[in-house]
Formats: structure tokens, C-alpha cells, sequence
């Protein structure tokens, strides 16, 4: 998993990416994955099917075919705006600067849709195909004055849970992109629930975590755990994770420090173009209907000549389930 940790306060856009086409295979048990080259980290191009390793448990399931998937993708944004996101002040900017940069950046082919979440409520701004609509709400949303007592409680889990389904339903394939501190302390459903659901659906997720600094107001136990527990839920959905670690002021109720440097900029615009091209671009894994039926931990290796490659990483969902 590619993970980095940088201090950032930021606006960004980044060229956008082509989609291709390809032919889905009917009735076939289906598992979506990435493979990146440590090295460069860019996506290992031409796998083949023998190239890989895989086990649900401790059952070796064949794969029958591997292939770059060209199918049009759905993208879900989503943008935590609760109270501990600091509305009006330095978090809440890179935030949603970042949700207006994934939106200018992800392919014109790709459908999207944004939903902002404070506690309760899904805030739907906008969806369907044109970025350029989405990028402007989002902005609108950026620059609104904050509210004069922000909320404080933040239902993460629950509003990923719906999300698939509304405002524009994601399918096997698709990813959701979440912008969040990672806390969550009303959610009605938790986070191993839904990452099992997304799992089933074949749903991953890519998370942009901002973590505050370790001096200032003090932290609740979540707050302190919440970056670990979201780099584990989106890799367990076969996604992945960026942490963007700032650093509080001295003293109480001082704003989250997210400056940066013209490198970090650089290296927030590769990563998010190395999200979505991992989004839009997964392997299309199709596996032995016949051994791959039972749900179970999944375990994929890429060998060359039966030998486990290490200078790759895969992205790959945590678990299998049968409707995958």
C-alpha cells in the first residue's frame, strides 16, 4: 500500500485520464485488483493469469483470465464536513480543495457524484457527468462562511454505507473517494460491517486522511486511532490510503498547521492521479467459479516462475465473499 505522510494546505488540478472499453464475462465470479511497481510507483502493465498467486483461505482458486478493465466508471466523492473538519479554517481548505481536485481530475468518461456529510444527513451537491458542475459546487462549498457552532458528531460509516446506492448507485467495479479526520462517533453501523459490504459489492475505497498534529486541543481516543482504522478499512475494500499529517498549534482551539512545500503539491497531484488510475484502471480478475464460492481471507501473490515477486504491492480486497 502506498502511503505518505506530508503537511499540505492546497488547490490543485491535474490533467484528466482516458478510459477504454472492455467485454465483461457473463456469470463468472469476478475480483478487482491493483498491482504497482514499488520502484516507480506505477501500475505492473501485462499480467498474465499465471502470474498469480491466489488463495481464499487455504483453497487455491485458479484464475481462468486476468485483463486490464476498460469498462466506464462510477466514482463516488465523498467529503466529511462535520465540525472537526474546521470549517473556514486551514483543514476544511485542504479538504475540500482536495474533493475539487479529484472531481477536475477523474476521467470525462467516468460518471461522479459528491456528497458532503456533517452528522445525520447526506448533503448531495451534485452528480452525473459533468466535472466541471461538481468542481464548482464543491468550491461554492469551500468558501461558504462557516456555521456559528460546528457539528461535533460525525456519522462516517453510515454515510459510506449509503452512498452506494444514492445519489448515484456505484456498481461492481466503481470506488468511492472520502475526504475525513477518520472519526466517527454516531455511525449506526461499524466500520467492519460496511467494509464487508463493499467488499461483497466489489466496491474499494480511497481515502485522503488529514490527522492534526499532537500538541494543541486534546484528542478523544477515535481522533487518535482514526488514521490507522481508515488505512486499514480502505485497503481491506482493495483500495488504498493517504495520510496528510499536519501540526497543531500551541495552545487550545489553535487551527491544524497544513502548509506545504511545492514538492508536497507534487506529490498530492501524483497521488491523485495514481488513485484514480488505479480506480478506473483496476485487473479484471475472473476466478474458478468452482473453488471460489465460500467466503474466506483472500491472499494474492504476483510469482514469476513460482517465485513471490517483492518489489510489487497488490491491492487487493481482505476478504472474498460469494457474490464477489
Amino acid at each position: 500500500m502506498r502511503l505518505k505522510f506530508v503537511a499540505l494546505a492546497f488547490s490543485i488540478l491535474v490533467p484528466s485520464l482516458a478510459v477504454g472499453q472492455s467485454v465483461p464475462v457473463p456469470n463468472s465470479v469476478v475480483l478487482y485488483m491493483n498491482v504497482i511497481d514499488k520502484s516507480t510507483g506505477k501500475p505492473l502493465s501485462g499480467l498474465r493469469p499465471e502470474e498469480i498467486r491466489l488463495k481464499i483461505g487455504s483453497t487455491v482458486v485458479p484464475v481462468i483470465s486476468v485483463q486490464k478493465d476498460g469498462n466506464s466508471r462510477r466514482l463516488a466523492i465523498v467529503l466529511d464536513s462535520s465540525g472537526s473538519m474546521e470549517p473556514g479554517k486551514p483543514k476544511w481548505l485542504v479538504a475540500s480543495s482536495l474533493a475539487a481536485a479529484i472531481a477536475a481530475t477523474a476521467p470525462s468518461s467516468a460518471a461522479l457524484s459528491f456528497v458532503a456529510f456533517g452528522s445525520k444527513e447526506l448533503k448531495v451537491l451534485r452528480s452525473g457527468n459533468d466535472h466541471r458542475e461538481i468542481v464548482e459546487q464543491i468550491t461554492i462549498l469551500r468558501d461558504q462562511a462557516p456555521r456559528a457552532k460546528g457539528l461535533q458528531r460525525t456519522s462516517l460509516w453510515d454515510s459510506l454505507a449509503r452512498v452506494v446506492d444514492q445519489p448515484l448507485p456505484l456498481q461492481r467495479g466503481d470506488s468511492i473517494f472520502v475526504i475525513t479526520d477518520g472519526a466517527d462517533n454516531v455511525s449506526h453501523v461499524d466500520a467492519t460491517k460496511v467494509e464487508k459490504r463493499l467488499s461483497s459489492l466489489g466496491i474499494r475505497v480511497f481515502a485522503f486522511v488529514l490527522a492534526s498534529g499532537d500538541s494543541g486541543d486534546p484528542k478523544t481516543q477515535e481522533e487518535l486511532d482514526a488514521p490507522q482504522n481508515l488505512r486499514e478499512f480502505a485497503g481491506g475494500t482493495g483500495g488504498d490510503c493517504f495520510i496528510l499529517q499536519g501540526h497543531s498549534g500551541h495552545g487550545r482551539n489553535r487551527p491544524t498547521d497544513f502548509s506545504m512545500s511545492p514538492q508536497d503539491r507534487q506529490n498530492i497531484q501524483d497521488v491523485i492521479f495514481n488513485f484514480l488510475t488505479d480506480a478506473v484502471h483496476p485487473y479484471r480478475v475472473e476466478l474458478d467459479s468452482a473453488t471460489s464460492t465460500k467466503a474466506g481471507k483472500l491472499k494474492v501473490d504476483i510469482v514469476e516462475h513460482g517465485v513471490e515477486r517483492k518489489n510489487v504491492n497488490v491491492l487487493a480486497p481482505a476478504r472474498i465473499f460469494p457474490s464477489n
